[in-house]
């Protein structure tokens, strides 16, 4: 029998919406007042904007640049990319061969693609922040390190198939190197050692006002629905892109350095049709540090800023956090025991992932559990920049009579479960509390309340929203074809004791996890677009982006003073 897909149509106020669950099947502009509420707002226009013109955003040499300079074996393993002996990767290898290349002219592709690429992405980005007026740092050839040497092996499994798999090895270990986990353990990501020329111009640059690219190289094992999950992908090029703003006004010598970070890659491994856009996931961050970036361009607000700001975006994320562990492995890792200059002078992280969507906007610390910190010796768990933020969105709250301008702490659902306030390694703050040993806190729109496909309330079912709980349902038409629809499903509500905590999960009497297409967790999922959001969410999306937006800049303000000694010199001091 065939089988076809019956999905019903998303509507929207005024956009551009798909037919179907995912996109790709045809488009409908949709009028309505569902968005006169909100599409007025800056954060709004600002999430748009970079939403409509980025779209997907995987990571990977494949979903971005032309087959012909990608060096492929005969075993369909690819390698990397094609280059002469002894020449250098850089950016001008493949800029002229992009998939799905930037036209500042024309950002928006008229496409039914979902996925146009992270690379395309980071071109978006780089525009946009020279549009607010920041210098551009780069060279005129961006450098990445030499890729590595790819070796086959054939491995078989039981069924008696046999293919060819690859290995990494570094090619020049003179000057690059892979990051360490632990003394032990190294991630398939290459960097350039911090004994290079290359690492110390960039290690410079990252002092001065203006933005650079880090580049790195990385291999990518297939996560989406339609891949070969056994081929390893090599020498795949990552971009960080790092905006550095320095305070300006008197007696602000020597600041320390604060970084707020957001991933700009997106994945879509959820669902039935892989068409996420990664518009929670997470072009809501990107948007909020673009805000932040276009704040801080004027003169007036950077005088009242007090450390030395780095705004970042950061690649592959989706992947394992490539991109945050390059950054720290290179400028934030202790060396021979020893803390870089960077790493000595830094007050703490931020990160932003998913900051809208979910059904409540969290603040968390890292995961400060035995279990969770025992392999990673020094690791930084204070909740003192969690508990800050929070102290100040409650402020922020009862000065606007608001409550929902309030970040929340989630709290403890089950016995050895995630302390209160707390949350997993999921995202690009494990890096700086476990290796560079700063501060951190992670800032994320979701709902720990439901219980998770991991089995326990980790916060990554990101709602109780029946429309976010599909089922398939399998029936046959008159035709005998067998069509498969996908149905919302209510969770059930438990309440504990006093009525105070309440908790959320499928009804097990009725279905199975495997019964469910999403299960909640909308991020990597064909859900995650701006139509299913603008008519699942609507203004309530917008605000947790404006609540995130405005509560980092309220810490940002307030986590410094000017103090006057007893000698009568005047300098900086940090609530830390």
């Amino acid at each position: 029998m065939k089988t076809s897909t019956k999905i019903g149509l998303i509507t929207t106020g005024a956009l551009l919406v798909p037919l179907g669950l995912g996109l790709g099947v045809g488009f409908a502009l949709v009028k309505g007042d569902q968005a006169r509420h909100y599409r007025g707002m800056e954060a709004y226009k600002v999430f748009n904007n970079f939403i409509m013109s980025t779209r997907g955003r995987i990571a990977g040499n494949v979903f971005n640049f032309d087959p012909s300079i990608l060096d492929k074996s005969e075993s369909g393993i690819f390698k990397g990319f094609k280059l002469a002996d002894n020449q250098k990767l850089t950016n001008k290898i493949f800029e002229d061969k992009l998939l799905h290349p930037y036209d500042a002219n024309n950002p928006f592709l008229e496409t039914e693609k979902d996925n146009l690429g992270n690379y395309r992405a980071y071109q978006i980005l780089l525009d946009e922040i020279k549009k607010m007026g920041y210098k551009n740092n780069n060279p005129e050839e961006i450098v990445y390190p030499t890729q590595n040497k790819i070796t086959e092996q054939e491995i078989s499994f039981k069924n008696g198939q046999k293919i060819k798999i690859g290995k990494a090895e570094i090619s020049d270990m003179e000057n690059t190197e892979f990051v360490k986990i632990n003394d032990t353990t190294t991630i398939p990501v290459t960097i350039f050692k911090n004994t290079t020329e290359e690492h110390k111009q960039l290690e410079q640059k990252l002092n001065e006002d203006g933005f650079v690219t880090h580049g790195f190289l990385f291999t990518r094992r297939p996560r989406g629905p339609f891949e070969n999950k056994n081929l390893e992908e090599f020498n795949n090029v990552g971009n960080n892109v790092i905006v550095t703003i320095n305070p300006t006004g008197e007696n602000k010598e020597n600041p320390k350095d604060f970084f707020i970070v957001s991933h700009y890659d997106s994945m879509n491994n959820v669902g039935p049709n892989g068409t996420s856009w990664g518009a929670a996931d997470n072009a809501t961050s990107v948007s909020v540090n673009l805000r932040l970036l276009k704040y801080f361009s004027d003169e007036k607000n950077r005088q009242n800023l007090g450390v030395r700001l780095h705004i970042m975006f950061v690649d592959a994320e989706e992947l394992g956090k490539f991109g945050s562990e390059a950054f720290v492995q290179q400028f934030l890792s202790e060396r021979n025991s020893k803390k870089t200059a960077m790493q000595e002078n830094s007050l703490g992280m931020i990160n932003l992932d998913t900051v809208a969507g979910g059904d409540i906007l969290y603040v968390h610390g890292p995961d400060s559990r035995e279990e969770n910190v025992k392999n990673s010796p020094g690791a930084n768990v204070s909740q003192h920049l969690r508990d800050q933020i929070y102290a100040i969105s409650q402020q922020r709250s009862i000065k606007l009579k608001d409550p929902s301008q309030q970040l929340e702490l989630h709290p403890m659902f089950e016995p050895n479960g995630y302390k209160v306030g707390e949350t997993g390694d999921f995202s690009d703050h494990a890096p700086f509390y476990k290796k560079a040993k700063i501060p951190v806190a992670n800032i994320e729109a979701t709902n720990f309340s439901v219980y998770s496909p991991a089995g326990e309330y980790d916060g990554y079912s990101m709602t109780n929203n029946p429309n976010a709980w599909l089922r398939r349902i399998q029936t046959t038409n008159k035709d005998g074809k067998t069509e498969i629809k996908y149905e919302p499903t209510e969770l059930i509500e438990t309440v504990h004791k006093d009525g105070i905590i309440k908790t959320y999960k499928f009804d097990e009497n009725k279905y199975k996890l495997s019964d469910f297409a999403i299960p909640g967790n909308i991020w990597h999922s064909d859900l995650d677009t701006p139509q299913w959001f603008n008519k699942h969410v609507g203004k309530k999306f917008y605000q947790q982006l404006d609540t995130t937006y405005e509560t980092v800049i309220s810490y940002l303000l307030a986590n410094w003073q000017l103090k006057t000694d007893k000698d009568g010199k005047t300098k900086l001091v940090y609530f830390e």
